[in-house]
């Protein structure tokens, strides 16, 4: 049975986003019976993780097939929860670690890069966060983790260190965005088949 596939994305980012659309044409291409969901990202946490969970409910019983999170940045957050409680696979990209903290230094006006929503950050988004942390990771074998060195907005060691027991991939160089996120693409699906496998 072909996976469904729920790609999240990162903080004021959307469907659109590059490594978005790279692997769901990827996926078509390699994997062409599967299926790729990027589902748009309400800014709020607890929002967007019902915006989610609500997806989940709709596939789980029609597809009867494996899921599988992806999830980059803020969405390697989401995604680790989702993981955790679902207890399936995730591929992590430059995934945040404590989110709340980076963001708590962001407050006030932001606006989304792609989708232009303009809206106020404030400490009840940092608390939302906080409230999806994961405190024990029990699933850590089923999370791939992919990091690069030189991402100028996360550092690369904090996700190393809270993923340990993963399998993580760490690429000197590149930056936040994951550069030639395509040639990690059947390093992908590899993982996904292998864990389906066990």
């Amino acid at each position: 049975m072909a996976p469904v596939y729920i790609y999240l994305h990162g903080f004021n980012s959307s469907p659109a986003s590059h490594k978005a659309q790279l692997f769901k044409q990827a996926v078509s291409q390699m994997q062409p019976e599967a299926r790729v969901m990027i589902p748009e990202l309400s800014p709020w946490p607890a929002q967007a993780m019902q915006q989610i969970e609500a997806l989940v409910a709709d596939v789980m019983p029609t597809a009867n097939a494996p899921l599988v999170f992806l999830g980059s940045s803020l969405g390697g957050y989401y995604a680790t929860y989702l993981a955790q409680k679902y207890v399936v696979p995730a591929i992590l990209i430059n995934p945040a670690v404590r989110p709340y903290e980076l963001l708590a230094t962001m407050l006030g006006r932001q606006q989304n890069m792609y989708t232009q929503e303009v809206y106020q950050l404030t400490s009840e988004h940092m608390q939302q966060l906080i409230d999806l942390e994961v405190q024990n990771l029990t699933v850590a074998k089923q999370l791939l983790v992919l990091l690069q060195t030189d991402d100028e907005v996360l550092d690369y060691r904090l996700a190393a260190h809270t993923y340990l027991g993963s399998e993580v991939d760490i690429e000197q160089g590149g930056d936040h965005g994951y550069q030639n996120f395509d040639q990690r693409l059947p390093q992908i699906l590899a993982f996904v088949a292998q864990q389906h496998n066990q």
